[in-house]
């Protein structure tokens, strides 16, 4: 039995690592294939030339912090929900669209924000979006736990 549940949180581990794994793979594919190729300009100026990357604003500070907690979910879930059956599966598919929607909701709080013209400091851009995936994601477990168990 112990052995077990060391098991099951060493997979829980991989899984976690994995998914840093993901995101990392992520940024990386994200800098040089998107970012290199749409939205960098090259400026040749006295015999040097030197590329400006055109991407920049809350947006893109969140799609690059704010999702670090979704590769971690995915890699949880790839490697230890899917494997996994029954009520652990479902947790763990849950908590993934938990993170999932709480980072869309966060990335649209942003968007209506920036609609209304306001200037979103870097720091308020990912404290609250991060105290909102912690308020998010604990009212939702608790509203899950509470209906369906």
């Amino acid at each position: 039995m112990v052995s077990r549940e060391i098991s099951e949180k060493a997979i829980g581990i991989f899984g976690i690592a994995f998914g840093f794994i993901l995101y990392i793979i992520f940024i990386f594919v994200l800098h040089t294939a998107i970012i290199a190729r749409f939205f960098t300009k090259t400026i040749v100026s006295g015999g040097m030339t030197e590329s400006i990357v055109m991407l920049s604003g809350p947006y893109y500070e969140w799609l690059i912090a704010g999702s670090i907690p979704v590769f971690i979910m995915i890699g949880y879930y790839l490697v230890h929900g899917y494997h996994s059956g029954g009520e652990v599966k479902r947790n763990d598919l849950r908590l993934l669209a938990i993170t999932v929607i709480g980072f869309m909701l966060w990335f649209l709080v942003l968007v209506a924000l920036s609609t209304l013209k306001m200037v979103i400091p870097y720091e308020f851009n990912l404290i609250g979006g991060y105290v909102w995936y912690i308020i998010f994601i604990y009212v939702l477990i608790k509203y899950i736990n509470y209906n369906f168990n």
